[in-house]
């Protein structure tokens, strides 16, 4: 390839009358398509003299810039050309990549050289393939020793290209983490040894991503090697790339315009890891020039466009083939996809080549059924997965995504690529924290680091080959999980026990002083007895001290008397003694008695004070004992309220994968059951529960009687569809492959009965909202972007790609539409005033227009395109979005200047859609982050100029719509991820997690709240029209009347759990409960009804069709 020298004009005007498509799409050209490798003719001359002075060379290079076409057309050509004058032109080129097991795959390749190898029956060959593995490790000469016995004496040159040799270094850290063995150090030993082996020609040449240079240095020899002989892939002029478009498509038979190629150089830039997405994307614009294009038309801009650009024609053209999948399919091209791919450093997407038995261990089905969905990704003209097609898949066949770019492009794989590292980021922690519970150093798994592993658990269902690809000890991983989850339910059932054993001990407590409460009223009583008794001794005792004071002054009168007498004195004096000492005595007694009585007393009081005091202490703890068991019993219920609503969210995201509908349906439904019974009153959603009922009444549903009834009056998107329950088809466009197209934008009418949709068809329907019937109002060439209709329903106004707006009279329908001239270019977005002021418009040509029917003025003209304006409820101010992540108010009337709503973070976030609340205090915005390539929405708070609530996150493509609901309590955003997500904007409620809606089969354009609030419509890139009610109690109370069954024993033990702990519930009300044996069948639900009803609507919408 180095000697070609092709004159591009010879090029052009080349006459190939046999057209064939010259493009390889995201895989790199083969030896066999050098003659269509162009771009870097003369560069392998430079790589040819390093790799001769050294036996050595390093292709090295960004993601995407060509070092194994470059190998594969420019190196390997010009040796077997025998430019290497020294070396002759007698080679033998083994091409391997290092993938889970360098040697092994080394050996594999190796081997294919050999004679009669390939005729060797299978188990001959597994035989050769160990024979040569372990002579390859047996020492570091190993390989010198191989490539001898393979040559027998020949004088033969053997070129061993090591594709992809990054992939070394993933093996390396798996290998330290699982193994003891260093397989990685002695596969580069091998190389270098016979680099360096003058026994044997070996030349070694590796194609490796630049941004891996660094992982060599921790191989002293290696780095020496590439430091001496490295070639760096330079990047491409723009007269190189020009030969990449032109040259092919001139030897292919074909032509292109200068538009086309000057569009394609631009859309290009510079970024190196482009040149495979421009690979693919001029495959694509071939394949759809053939089919479409007229005998002298060259490849143009219509072609390019039609695919879907450089920016969108890899997500779109890989999105065509998982949707021709059946839904086992896709569960299995999710699974392969996760195997074949992992998040590396810096969110950078490493490939990671996988034998097909592996694929089909890891999904858990069959080798042929993997194989199946394999051929899909990789049918002629579709060259997602290697190897290419035409190459028979056996079991030992390794798999592998064409190119990195596919891991950066499709938004699909970017989703899965995400899960995937999150999923094998909990298994790593689990098995680390098994592994140290083990060892005695850390205890088992408490909340909430238990329920998101057992989340983990449920969604992902990791198998033991799953597991062992990121650490072998998967069963140790699961046990400590299983451990720690009945230790958690032993500890919770502890609790229970004990919280029972307290209010019992409070109530036995509140008895015992109750009883010493009636101990101190008996004691006060008997005090209070005493204290009289007392009181009576201190008034007799007061008696006898009176008696005894009369006697003294008795004994004083005859003291008296006694004077005259001498022997009477001496007597009476000793009566008189004796009466005194009595009289002391009786004093002192009293004073004692009245002592006594006075302790007496006291001691009464003091033990009427300690009753009343145990008194209050009883009550007191009586009213705490029943306090506690109030908290109790709250407590209790708390916690069966949240274990309901986990059983409750568990059982909606399992009935999700359940297979059979009628089980389905009854899983749904009892979900919604306990939800709605132990809710929070002000928690109004769940996504969880919704998608449960959702998906529930979906599946009943189904579309048979259409596919038996083709002449029934439905499109032939029809037939693809899989649920009557919601989707409005009519949007349709001719031509291979495209059966349905983009609905841009739904309007409805004021009450609701109907709605109008624009299309990329170019047409305009009117629907009848509750049969889902249509009527073709209006068709025309240009494609459709925006309708809307006057607030008085007057008029209603058709944004189109092309310059004008047309203008319909809702009176007269179907007269033909005014057509309103002013923006030059694409029509981005249109919204009516109020009243019958007319309506402003936004345009490619950066103009802002106020149409009042019968002219067009000029309100601005932006710096930076705005594909999306909005109307304050007054009719005051015109907010625009623009792509420079800015947001302008403009006062209408002209009063105020023009002022910018600007974040500090909006540079690099342009804005897609704006939209104002009904009450005017809030504006939401969403778009897209150019950084990261993630859609955002915010919301606005006018009256403090700040952000109300968090951003509103989870979008893995921009975002395309905002939307308030009528009574702004929700806001629904759409976005290019095949999702709808609505927020409750309740301020305890809009930090919680959105429902989420992923029903749609591609990009959503457009979402509308339905005018009585109970439904939202979508608009997507599926070609279909959705309605979603916004609470599921609409979907769920339809859900009986569909399932004929309830849940056996068996699977309320495996949905909702031990019926001891949960009794089995009759679901639906008169429904059978299967026995154990019969639940395994399926029961089918008779839907004549629903059938006749759907053709009946089906016959509407063809008769109203042929009425105009």
């Amino acid at each position: 390839m180095s000697d070609k020298t092709l004159d591009k004009k010879e090029i052009i005007e080349s006459d190939i009358s046999e057209l064939f498509n010259p493009f390889p799409g995201l895989r790199p050209f083969g030896v066999e398509e050098t003659y269509l490798f162009f771009g870097r003719e003369g560069q392998s001359d430079d790589a040819l003299v390093k790799l001769s002075k050294g036996r050595f060379l390093a292709i090295l290079g960004a993601s995407g810039s060509g070092k194994s076409s470059f190998m594969y057309c420019g190196l390997i050509p010009s040796l077997q050309g025998g430019m290497m004058t020294k070396a002759g032109s007698n080679w033998q080129t083994m091409v391997s990549r290092p993938g889970s097991g360098p040697i092994d795959n080394l050996a594999e390749s190796i081997l294919k050289y050999k004679k009669d190898y390939h005729n060797l029956p299978q188990k001959d060959q597994q035989i050769e393939r160990t024979i040569v593995s372990t002579v390859l490790r047996s020492s570091s000469l190993g390989l010198v020793e191989v490539i001898k016995q393979i040559n027998k004496g020949q004088k033969i040159n053997t070129l061993i290209v090591i594709d992809q040799f990054e992939e070394l270094f993933r093996f390396s850290k798996l290998e330290a983490k699982n193994s003891d063995e260093n397989e990685s150090a002695a596969f580069i030993n091998l190389l270098i040894e016979a680099v360096e082996s003058p026994e044997v020609a070996v030349y070694i040449t590796i194609t490796m991503r630049s941004d891996f240079i660094g992982e060599c240095a921790k191989y002293l020899d290696l780095t020496q090697l590439i430091n001496d002989s490295h070639y760096l892939i330079p990047q491409m002029v723009r007269d190189q790339k020009r030969m990449v478009i032109e040259g092919p498509i001139a030897v292919g038979g074909g032509k292109i315009t200068p538009r086309l190629t000057q569009q394609l150089l631009n859309d290009l830039g510079d970024n190196p890891d482009q040149l495979p997405i421009l690979q693919h994307a001029l495959m694509r614009t071939w394949g759809y020039w053939v089919s479409s294009r007229q005998d002298t038309e060259a490849i143009d801009l219509e072609h390019y466009n039609a695919i879907g650009t450089l920016k969108s024609a890899l997500s779109q053209h890989a999105n065509e083939a998982f949707d021709l999948l059946n839904k086992r399919e896709r569960q299995i091209a999710e699974s392969m996809f996760k195997a074949l791919t992992e998040k590396g450093a810096e969110n950078t997407g490493i490939r990671r080549p996988t034998k097909l038995s592996t694929l089909a261990a890891i999904s858990g089905v069959s080798e042929d059924d993997v194989a199946r969905v394999v051929n899909r990704f990789r049918e002629p003209g579709r060259s997602l997965l290697m190897p290419p097609h035409g190459v028979e898949i056996i079991s030992e066949t390794v798999i592998d995504i064409s190119h990195e770019s596919l891991m950066r492009i499709w938004d699909r794989l970017k989703q899965w690529l995400e899960e995937e590292s999150k999923s094998a980021d909990m298994y790593l922690n689990l098995s680390e924290a098994a592994r140290k519970f083990q060892e005695g150093k850390a205890s088992l798994w408490q909340m909430p680091d238990l329920q998101l592993a057992i989340n983990w658990r449920i969604s992902n269902r990791p198998t033991i080959v799953w597991a062992t690809r990121y650490d072998e000890a998967f069963e140790r991983a699961m046990v400590f999980l299983e451990t720690s989850e009945r230790a958690y339910e032993n500890e919770q059932r502890n609790k229970a026990l004990l919280q029972k054993r307290k209010v019992k001990n409070s109530r036995i407590l509140a008895l015992v002083f109750g009883a010493f409460a009636v101990l101190g009223i008996f004691l006060t009583l008997y005090s209070v007895t005493q204290s009289n008794l007392a009181e009576d001794n201190a008034i007799k005792a007061k008696g006898s001290a009176a008696e005894a004071l009369i006697s003294a002054e008795k004994a004083k009168e005859e003291e008296k008397k006694a004077l005259s007498a001498l022997e009477q004195a001496k007597l009476a004096e000793r009566e008189a003694n004796i009466q005194r000492d009595s009289a002391t005595v009786a004093q002192k007694t009293a004073e004692i008695a009245k002592n006594e009585a006075e302790i007496a007393t006291k001691d009464a009081i003091l033990q009427k004070t300690l009753a009343d005091s145990a008194k209050i202490e009883a009550v007191v703890q009586l009213d705490n004992a029943v306090l506690q068991e109030k908290r109790a019993l709250k407590a209790q219920e708390t916690s069966e309220k949240l274990r309901y609503q986990a059983v409750a969210q568990s059982m909606a995201l399992r009935a999700i994968d359940v297979p059979d509908d009628q089980l389905r349906g009854v899983i749904a439904k009892q979900a919604y059951d306990f939800f709605i019974a132990y809710r929070e009153p002000d928690k109004q959603y769940n996504g969880d529960i919704y998608a449960g009922a959702y998906y529930g009444i979906k599946g009943l549903l189904k579309l048979d009687q259409y596919e038996k009834a083709p002449d029934a009056g439905r499109d032939a998107a029809t037939f693809k569809a899989d649920s009557a329950f919601n989707q409005y088809h009519g949007h349709t466009q001719p031509g291979p492959g495209r059966e349905v197209v983009n609905v841009r934008s739904v309007a409805f009418s004021k009450d609701g009965s109907k709605m109008y949709s624009a299309g990329g068809d170019g047409r305009l329907l009117q629907w009848d909202f509750e049969d889902r019937s249509y009527i073709e109002v209006y068709k025309q060439s240009n494609v459709n972007r925006v309708v809307n209709i006057s607030p008085n329903e007057r008029w209603l106004a058709l944004g189109t790609s092309e310059d004008e707006i047309d203008l319909f009279d809702l009176d007269d329908i179907f007269k033909e539409p005014k057509k309103l001239e002013g923006h030059q270019g694409a029509v981005y977005d249109l919204v009516f005033f109020d009243g019958d002021f007319g309506f402003a418009s936004v345009g490619a040509d950066k103009k802002i227009l106020i149409n009042s029917y019968r002219e067009s003025i000029l309100l601005a003209e932006l710096e930076s395109t705005a594909k999306t304006i909005a109307i304050s409820p007054d009719g005051k101010y015109l907010a625009a979005g623009s792509m420079n992540g800015e947001v302008i108010l403009f006062d209408v009337e002209g009063v105020e200047e023009p002022k910018k709503i600007i974040r500090k973070d909006m540079e690099q976030k342009p804005i897609l859609d704006v939209k104002f609340s009904y009450n005017g205090k809030f504006l939401a915005i969403g778009g897209l982050n150019i950084n990261n390539g993630l859609g955002y929405a915010f919301i606005w708070d006018r009256n403090n100029n700040t952000q109300y609530g968090p951003e509103l996150m989870g979008f893995s493509a921009q975002v395309n719509d905002v939307e308030f609901s009528k009574d702004d309590l929700l806001l629904a955003v759409s976005s290019n991820d095949n999702s709808v997500r609505f927020w409750d904007l309740d301020p305890d409620n809009i930090y919680d997690l959105p429902t989420i809606i992923y029903d749609h089969k591609g990009w959503v354009w457009d979402a509308s709240f339905h005018p009585n609030g109970g439904y939202l419509v979508t608009a997507a890139e599926d070609g279909l029209l959705r309605r979603f009610p916004l609470k599921p109690k609409k979907m769920v109370d339809d859900l009986c009347n569909y399932i004929s069954r309830n849940m056996s024993d068996i699977e309320w033990r495996q949905y909702v759990g031990d019926a001891s702990e949960i009794p089995w519930v009759e679901t639906c009300k008169g429904m059978i409960k299967p026995s154990n044996e019969a639940s395994n069948s399926k029961i089918q639900v008779d839907s004549s009804s629903l059938n006749k009803r759907s053709l009946e609507s089906n016959e509407s919408s063809k008769s109203k069709n042929e009425k105009n």
